[in-house]
């Protein structure tokens, strides 16, 4: 066994040295070629190319440095002479202090920070955590395209959810929450659909521009819900024909209510029968709630139990564990363990 262990480490040293090798070789590489090409061509160049090399140059530097910083760091924690100074430590402080030290580049991208609702506090070295932080996010600016944004997750789950009804969905372009741009999509849609369905802009606020542009093209009947997540959804008909609902911009809120909502629409659109499928199941584990509220909670069926997958709702991967939700009623907070509730099917 002990033979064993050392072939592993043994490997495990391999392959790091290979990883630090490449990672090495390659800004080096970078930093060589960019410093040969302005040597020998530089007075050829313009302004624009020559400021684009040195930039190149000089965060490839930063690049090794930091890279350099961080095994060292790693040598002295492994030989534990480096002293861990662990205090109680407000995960917020943590992030906000590592953002601040991000790459240079960071403006280029969208950079979106998700922390609790409530205050976390952890028993940490605040210093290492946010080096750690720091990497991750340098490391996630350097290999992504500029301007990238979040990848459109609502328009393809939507749209697979309207399928499954035997309706043909039709994507169309993200919209800018401008009321202009607004008014000339819905204008497209509702000439072209029988029915629609927008994702996100729909919170009530200063703007609000979806539910003005519904409104100007017929009554908007409702906009808020009581419920959590899902409570900017609204409806309206359109040229009193056409039923447009706007759902939450968050994955899981926009599936949710889509379900509670526009699911039986569409099939009473279509004359089917809109009878919701309900399995009863027994909680496997506690489940609390604010009161005011009625929310939903996605749940996976495991072994005849609801199993709740409890999350914020812009967390995507609930969606691919979910076979369905409960609803905890406004006038609770919260549901025992072993409680029967009534599931939801998707």
């Amino acid at each position: 066994e002990e033979a064993a262990i050392r072939i592993r480490n043994e490997q495990f040293r391999s392959n790091l040295l290979r990883s630090i090798s490449h990672d090495l070789r390659t800004p080096l590489t970078s930093i060589s070629g960019n410093a040969s090409n302005l040597l020998s061509n530089g007075p050829e160049f313009d302004e624009a190319t020559r400021t684009r090399l040195y930039s190149d140059i000089y965060d490839d530097a930063v690049w090794l440095t930091n890279l350099v910083e961080n095994l060292l760091s790693l040598s002295r924690v492994e030989d534990e002479s480096i002293p861990m100074n662990y205090q109680v430590e407000l995960l917020e402080d943590i992030v906000d202090e590592a953002l601040l030290h991000t790459d240079r580049h960071r403006s280029e991208h969208r950079l979106l920070v998700d922390l609790p609702e409530k205050p976390v506090l952890l028993m940490a070295d605040a210093r290492l955590v946010a080096q750690v932080l720091i990497n991750l996010v340098n490391n996630a600016i350097a290999y992504t395209p500029k301007g990238t944004e979040i990848r459109n997750i609502n328009s393809v789950t939507l749209a697979a959810a309207v399928e499954a009804l035997g309706c043909q969905a039709k994507l169309y372009p993200i919209v800018p929450d401008e009321e202009a741009a607004l008014r000339e999509a819905i204008d497209t849609v509702r000439k072209e659909c029988d029915f629609l369905i927008i994702s996100g802009g729909s919170s009530v606020g200063e703007r609000d521009n979806v539910n003005r542009v519904l409104a100007s093209f017929g009554e908007v009947y409702f906009h808020g819900v009581a419920l959590k997540p899902g409570k900017p959804t609204m409806f309206a008909m359109l040229d009193g024909d056409v039923p447009a609902f706007g759902l939450p911009g968050h994955p899981a809120a926009a599936f949710y209510t889509f379900h509670l909502f526009a699911k039986p629409a569409i099939l009473k659109r279509r004359g089917a029968i809109a009878v919701p499928r309900y399995v009863e199941a027994a909680l496997s584990q506690k489940v609390p709630s604010n009161h005011g509220r009625e929310e939903i909670i996605g749940v996976a069926l495991e072994n005849g139990k609801a199993v709740p997958l409890p999350a914020k709702s812009g967390v995507v991967s609930v969606l691919s564990r979910a076979d369905g939700t409960i609803t905890i009623p406004r006038d609770l907070e919260g549901l025992e363990r072993g409680a029967k509730v009534k599931v939801l099917l998707f």
